[in-house]
């Protein structure tokens, strides 16, 4: 199986050229393609193979949290799979995904690293959450981070006679997040320090977020991120990124 894997599109800022459908048999989209909870919707018309999308955090951007995950769980195309804590399977290939939210576990300090996040991240204050329209907080995701960690693992520990695929929009190991200087414990709130599933039958792992890109093999797992970025900035972005599993 072909698979075309990219994130970080940002398609609410500039459109973004995509590759012959003939190179790949599905795609991967990794969260951050466009905001509103609109990625469905855009990767149905963009997209004409099986496509699967996991939600980063801009895709609750001038939104709220319920109608966000309400409109990607229900997109116009039926070829488009949107996965939060669910497993699909495919051709014998099981993809299992979901945002994977930062726990704010990475720096070894998770109560400095919400503050950090809650000052700093514009997560926390543009998302919106049902009922009253309050503004997330950092307390929120990092309790979604724990369930989705805990699905993970239970899904993975299943016996699956076939390749597995992880997709995230977060990273699942702070091997993955840069430094970012004068806040060290906001690096928490970029990834996550999932070691236990280095040790899980993994094939490919799939993420985004940081806007670095990663081709890394660590314990026969190999951990993939192509993401775009914003307009302008320097990401060696490839809309061409094909695996065979």
């Amino acid at each position: 199986m072909r698979l075309l894997a990219m994130s970080d599109l940002h398609v609410e800022f500039q459109p973004v050229e995509l590759p012959d459908p003939s190179l790949y048999d599905v795609a991967i989209l990794a969260g951050d393609i466009n905001i509103k909870g609109r990625s469905g919707d855009w990767a149905g018309e963009h997209f004409s193979k099986p496509t699967i999308l996991v939600a980063g955090n801009h895709e609750f951007y001038k939104s709220s949290w319920d109608k966000t995950l309400g409109r990607l769980n229900s997109p116009t195309a039926p070829h488009v799979h949107f996965l939060e804590q669910r497993t699909l399977t495919m051709d014998g290939v099981r993809f299992v995904g979901c945002t994977g939210w930062a726990d704010f576990e990475g720096t070894g300090n998770a109560p400095l690293a919400m503050l950090e996040a809650r000052a700093l991240m514009n997560d926390y204050k543009v998302i919106r959450v049902e009922p009253q329209y309050r503004t997330l907080v950092p307390q929120q995701t990092r309790k979604v981070a724990q369930q989705s960690r805990e699905w993970l693992r239970k899904e993975l520990e299943q016996a699956f006679d076939g390749k597995t695929v992880v997709i995230t929009h977060f990273p699942p190991l702070m091997h993955f997040v840069p430094d970012y200087g004068k806040h060290p414990h906001l690096r928490a709130a970029y990834g996550n320090n999932w070691q236990e599933f280095l040790d899980m039958k993994i094939d490919l792992w799939v993420f985004g977020h940081t806007h670095v890109p990663v081709d890394e093999t660590i314990n026969g797992i190999r951990f993939l991120s192509n993401p775009r970025g914003y307009p302008g900035e320097e990401v060696s972005f490839d809309n061409q990124c094909v695996i065979t599993l």
